[in-house]
Order: structure tokens, then C-alpha cells, then sequence
């Protein structure tokens, strides 16, 4: 598109409210279209969200915005358009804990930019404390992203029977299903991340699913109750059989998992 041409767009923000009782909600992505006017105005879509572990603090309501937000980037991937009618439809039809403000005219240079303002003014979370701490969501915003960009498809805070779990990979039924732990914080009390540690081993026992820790270790500014919970949640893995490794090497043992869940 030409720098010096000023289209016609709209917007519209996703939102999230737990409880549509309750006029409660934190917006989640901004979607940008052209109005249909210019050529490529139709099909031409700009979309942008928030990490996932920012809306929500919750597991399953994270699994729930992950799993609609991942529908849109397999849309937009495959080429297939959103238009500022849709937009209207989608917002008359989604009326519950996911739905979508009425689209609004706005006009763009450059999409680029003004998806990008957009979405600093109007989605953009406001940021708390250190912003070099990671936290177990922001642990598991990157392993989900990981993995999906090197092509794994993975779906975020899933039941496998009557247990919930951080990730599973999709697959037959006996791929791997993930537990995200982060002891890279400044926190003083670990019995939280303990006791996830516990339930996602007991539950490994129970449906019949290989498993896979992902694991941030401690830092130099974490406190001396991080790394005795750390090292006693290892002997538990290790005790286990349970396979642990660091965010980066997250895809390199997810392969390894599936590859070995072919063979039975």
C-alpha cells in the first residue's frame, strides 16, 4: 500500500469478561480491516493480541482465549478474509465471556502503524513490577509459541479426561501433555508451584499420557526458598521418569516424545 494514500479502515477489540454478569472485561486483541473500498480492502486483515497469561490469570479460561485467537492466526494464515461486515455480525453474535466491540472508522496510511497505535492505546497490558521476571504464564506464553512456530500444533490449558493440563499436543491420543513450572521470580512462598508439580505427576498416572516439565530454574535474584523448591521438585521428576528441560530446548523433546508415542 502507498505511504502517501490515506484509506478507510475499522477497527474492532476483542474483550474478555469471566463473568458477562458482570460488566468486567480486559481487551484482548485489535482487528483492522479495510472497508472494501480499495482493492485488497476485503481480504486485507491486521490483527494483534496480548500474551495469553496477561487476560487471564486462570488456566482454563486461558485454554478458551488461546483457542479462539489460534482460530484467527489459521485464518489469516490461510488466506481467508474478515470484513468490516463480519466484524458487525461477530459483534451481534458473541454476547458472552469472548466478544467484539462494534467496529469503528478510523483512517491509515500505513496499516502497519495503526494497528500498532491501536493496539498500544486500546490492548496493550500495563506492565506491573519487573518486567524482566518470568513468570509461570509468561513461561508458558513462550513455550506455546515455540512450539507452534516450528509447526507443532499444540492447544493451551487442556482437560485429558479429568485432569487439567498446562498444554497438550494434539495428536492420537497419546502424545504428550506438558507442565510449565518458572522458579525465575522473586516470590518467597513455593508451595503453588509445588503442589502444580504434584498434581501434574499424580495425573500423569491416570491418563496414560507421556509427560514433559518444562522447567526455568532459579536466578541470582531469586530467593534461597526458590532453589531448595526447585531442586526438590527435580528429585520428583527424576524420581518419576519424567523428562525435564529448559524453554529452549522445548521442541527438541516435544519431537522426541511424539516420534516415540508413534512407535507403540
Amino acid at each position: 500500500m502507498d505511504d502517501n494514500v490515506t484509506s478507510p479502515c475499522y477497527y474492532s477489540v476483542l474483550r474478555w469478561r469471566r463473568n458477562p454478569a458482570r460488566d468486567e472485561a480486559r481487551n484482548v486483541a485489535v482487528f483492522l480491516v479495510g472497508d472494501g473500498s480499495v482493492a485488497d480492502g476485503s481480504t486485507r486483515v491486521w490483527f494483534k493480541h496480548a500474551p495469553v497469561s496477561q487476560i487471564s490469570g486462570a488456566l482454563a479460561d486461558q485454554g478458551l482465549i488461546d483457542c479462539v485467537l489460534q482460530q484467527f492466526e489459521e485464518r489469516f494464515a490461510a488466506g481467508q478474509p474478515l470484513t468490516v461486515d463480519q466484524l458487525s455480525e461477530m459483534n451481534r453474535s458473541m454476547t458472552h465471556s469472548l466478544y467484539f466491540t462494534p467496529p469503528e472508522p478510523t483512517l491509515a496510511s500505513d496499516p502497519s502503524t495503526a494497528l500498532s497505535s491501536l493496539y498500544r492505546a486500546l490492548v496493550q497490558p500495563a506492565y506491573g513490577g519487573s518486567s524482566g521476571v518470568l513468570t509461570k504464564g509468561k513461561a508458558l506464553d513462550a513455550v506455546v509459541a515455540r512450539l507452534r512456530t516450528d509447526g507443532i500444533k499444540v492447544q493451551r490449558g487442556q482437560y485429558v479426561g479429568d485432569f487439567l493440563f498446562d498444554a497438550e499436543v494434539e495428536g492420537t491420543g497419546s502424545t504428550p501433555v506438558l507442565d510449565v513450572l518458572s522458579f525465575a521470580t522473586t516470590a518467597k512462598r513455593w508451595a503453588p508451584m509445588e503442589y502444580d508439580a504434584g498434581h501434574f505427576l499424580y495425573a500423569l498416572g491416570r491418563v496414560a499420557r507421556p509427560g514433559l516439565a518444562v522447567v526455568v530454574p532459579p536466578t541470582a535474584a531469586s530467593h534461597r526458598s526458590a532453589r531448595m523448591s526447585h531442586e526438590r521438585v527435580l528429585r520428583w521428576f527424576d524420581k518419576e521418569g519424567c523428562p525435564v528441560v529448559a524453554p529452549e530446548d522445548v521442541v527438541i523433546e516435544t519431537k522426541k516424545l511424539i516420534l516415540d508415542s508413534m512407535s507403540f
